[in-house]
Order: structure tokens, then C-alpha cells, then sequence
């Protein structure tokens, strides 16, 4: 996700967002109850954790439309890219944000909650912008847009762990911020290796959460 409307919307987050622990999976949007010994919720509780808030409702639209962007930046490379392991990230992209598009969507529609058919209008800016660059210029472009969008992600996805209020979307977001962490070391080693540089992903992540 890259845009000016969505860096707005991050300043309004509660600061102090919540991280969590869980283990890595093997896709976005993967369940992380497997395997565990958690209790489920008592019969009174059961109904409330369907409700939504309004955390609920940005988080559905500010990564609904943050990952289209992810899909449709991804394909850009193909064309575009000058290194191999950029293209191999990207079809990773693809891959991922594909499929947590259609579960995101899938989670909202059932709870009720609008999400977006396609980026915002700062997204799309960002997408033509990329469209009229090539080989190293349009890596580092890419790469860099990359760094800060999955940052933003893991800030939305620690925000509706400890904030939502739907127990699906919150699922959701534990199940994906692994992966979404894996993609940013990914994006930091590629970035490094582009510009000759070294940043970690993880770090800046961390540390605009504490913001």
C-alpha cells in the first residue's frame, strides 16, 4: 500500500501498536489456530466477537485497497524489472496478495463491511508513475515502494490484532502478518542489493509502531 491518503490514515492509528506472537505460515492469510490449545469462547461471548468496530471497517478498506495495489504493481514487473529476484518476488506477490484478497474480501462481505474494486486514487498515481520507468531505475522505485508499503501493513495488521473487534478479520490478520514479515526482510535484501544499501525492513517497521 502506497499512497498519501493511506500515510493520512496511519496518523490517526492509536500509537503503541500491538504486536503478536506467532509462527511463520506458508501463505497470507494462513490459519494460525492450528495446533493450538486455546479454549473457545463461551456461548454469551460467541455473538459479540462477530460485531465490528471501527477499526474493523479501515483496516477492511485501507488493506483491501492496499493489496490490490501489491497485485497490480506485481505485474509491472515482468515488463520492467532488470533483476531476477525482483521478478521472483513479484510473482510471490502475486501469488499471496491474490489469494488474501479474495479471503479479505470473502471475511468482509460476510461481515458486511465495504471493500474497495480497486486502489485508491494515490495508488494509482503511484502505479502510472512506475508504468513509465524500466530496468534499474524501475527496481529501485519498486523496491523502495515496497519497503514503506509493507511496513504500513504490518502496523494495520498489529492494529486490528489489538483493536479489532471481529473475530474473523482478527484471524485473518494474525494469519497474515508472518508472511507479510518474510515479504519485508525479502524486500530489505533486495533493496540492499539494488542500491548498495542496508536497512533492515524489520527495524523501521518496528520502530514506526512505536510511534
Amino acid at each position: 500500500m502506497h499512497s498519501r491518503g493511506f500515510s493520512a490514515a496511519l496518523v490517526s492509528l492509536p500509537l503503541g501498536l500491538l504486536a503478536t506472537g506467532t509462527g511463520a505460515q506458508g501463505k497470507i492469510g494462513g490459519n494460525p489456530a492450528s495446533g493450538t490449545s486455546a479454549q473457545p469462547p463461551d456461548k454469551a461471548e460467541q455473538p459479540s466477537r462477530q460485531q465490528i468496530n471501527n477499526t474493523d471497517r479501515l483496516f477492511a478498506l485501507l488493506v483491501g485497497a492496499g493489496g490490490l495495489a501489491e497485485v497490480e504493481a506485481a505485474r509491472l514487473v515482468e515488463s520492467r524489472a532488470s533483476a531476477p529476484g525482483i521478478k521472483q518476488f513479484a510473482q510471490r506477490m502475486i501469488q499471496d496478495h491474490g489469494r488474501a484478497n479474495t479471503e479479505l474480501a470473502d471475511l468482509a462481505r460476510q461481515a458486511g463491511l465495504a471493500t474497495p474494486a480497486q486502489p485508491d486514487p494515490d495508488q494509482r498515481a503511484m502505479h502510472a508513475q512506475l508504468k513509465l520507468l524500466s530496468g534499474r531505475t524501475f527496481d529501485v522505485a519498486y523496491l523502495r515502494g515496497q519497503l514503506v508499503d509493507h511496513q504500513k501493513t504490518v502496523q494495520l495488521l498489529r492494529w486490528e490484532i489489538g483493536q479489532g473487534q471481529h473475530a474473523g478479520l482478527q484471524h485473518y490478520a494474525t494469519g497474515t502478518l508472518p508472511a507479510v514479515m518474510e515479504h519485508l526482510d525479502r524486500v530489505q535484501a533486495l533493496l540492499a542489493e539494488a542500491t548498495g544499501t542496508s536497512a533492515s525492513g524489520r527495524e523501521a517497521a518496528a520502530g514506526q509502531s512505536q510511534r
